[in-house]
């Protein structure tokens, strides 16, 4: 057994291991004492606070020769980690970059890291330990109002996100999705109980979807929605740490805002492209032809002649098409009634909402609230 046999498996797991002779950590030297007064046909499982290493002997004859240890990687177990909001932000970096791994995995890797050193999977056995005591979180439960508190701002920055890859605002959506995307959400380690690799892969996921709605709504074309929302899908399932999936939440956002500055009227001319940008801004106010004609400083016929033109619908079609397009995430939530969305998206009245909506959409707002779920579900 030597450091080649360890990079290989390095570089198979994608678990930092390494073969050591001279132990020089704590988890090393941890490693050592266990090792030398435990059978030699064991694989233990060390939990240095929070992060986990899988330690096997390499034994010639009676002498301990060397050790392998492979770590640190998180475990599914490791929920409290997550919860703590007392971690620094390099120490919460560098605790996103590992891998996390499953009762299964773990298993799986000390009955491989056995063989190497020449013990079998039928004589060999696992057992844990603790280097340090067990990592709890206490503190005090929050209100019901600052709960509440928190939530709202959730969706106030749900929304922004929305928004801010609508209109193509690369700036704005950076700033967003600067810190940690979980607090766009409810906490995480909470969606699917024990794994909160997959808690976050959702997130993502969620994600995903909030960019594909803000992007439709900003005019881009269903091919290029498709082909980016499918490319993070995959790049998503197959993250194998939590930095990982953040670094692709920040990066998918910003595609999808260069999309739609590049893509989404890439065919109409100036005046045209000014139009529609102005009409996506202020869908949800009161708007007239001659109105966005003085903004843009030309003719209502002209700019009515030359929106019809070019894309094949009058101005006001698109100006409904932008409105009932707000009303769909609002729907999704559940939290508005049909008359406030009516309101809050720019239609006076709810019988003409719902009218055009079963015209575009071809169900009622009702039904579709119905038939359709929360983006962040």
């Amino acid at each position: 057994m030597d450091s080649v046999l360890a990079h290989q498996l390095t570089e198979i797991t994608k678990i930092p291991t390494r073969y050591v002779q001279q132990p020089e950590t704590t988890v090393d030297r941890q490693a050592a004492q266990f090792l030398t007064q435990h059978d030699r046909q064991t694989a233990y499982y060390l939990n240095e606070r929070v992060q986990k290493y899988v330690v096997v002997g390499d034994w010639h004859e009676a002498h301990l020769v060397g050790i392998l240890v492979a770590g640190p990687f998180l475990a599914n177990d490791d929920l409290a980690l997550y919860d703590d909001r007392d971690w620094s932000d390099s120490r919460r970096r560098a605790l996103d970059d590992l891998a996390i791994l499953n009762e299964s995995e773990i298993q799986g890797l000390a009955a491989v890291m056995m063989r190497l050193v020449g013990t079998t999977a039928e004589t060999g056995t696992f057992v844990r330990a603790t280097v340090s005591p067990a990592y709890v979180v206490t503190g005090p439960r929050e209100s019901q109002e600052d709960e509440e508190a928190v939530v709202n701002e959730r969706y106030r920055q749900q929304r922004a996100l929305v928004e801010a890859i609508e209109h193509g605002d690369r700036k704005q959506a950076d700033q967003l999705t600067d810190g940690r995307p979980e607090t766009f959400f409810t906490p995480f380690t909470n969606r699917v109980p024990n794994s909160p690799l997959r808690s976050a892969k959702n997130i993502g996921f969620a994600y995903n979807t909030m960019c594909r709605i803000g992007a439709e709504q900003g005019g881009l074309r269903p091919i290029y929605l498709h082909t980016v929302s499918e490319k993070y899908a995959i790049k998503i399932e197959r993250a194998r740490s939590l930095s990982q999936i953040w670094q692709l939440i920040r990066l998918m956002a910003q595609e999808y805002c260069d999309l739609v500055q590049r893509y989404r009227d890439q065919s109409y001319g100036r005046l045209v492209n000014e139009a529609l940008n102005y009409v996506r801004i202020r869908s949800s106010q009161a708007l007239t032809l001659p109105q966005i004609a003085r903004a843009l400083q030309t003719e209502p016929s002209v700019l009515a002649r030359k929106v019809k033109q070019e894309t094949g619908h009058t101005l006001f079609e698109y100006v409904k098409a932008q409105r009932i397009a707000r009303a769909k995430p609002l729907l999704r939530r559940g939290t508005l009634t049909i008359g406030e969305i009516a309101v809050r998206v720019g239609f006076n009245d709810q019988g003409y909402f719902s009218r055009c909506f079963k015209q575009l959409v071809h169900m009622t707002p009702t039904a579709y609230a119905q038939n359709d779920h929360d983006i962040t579900q």
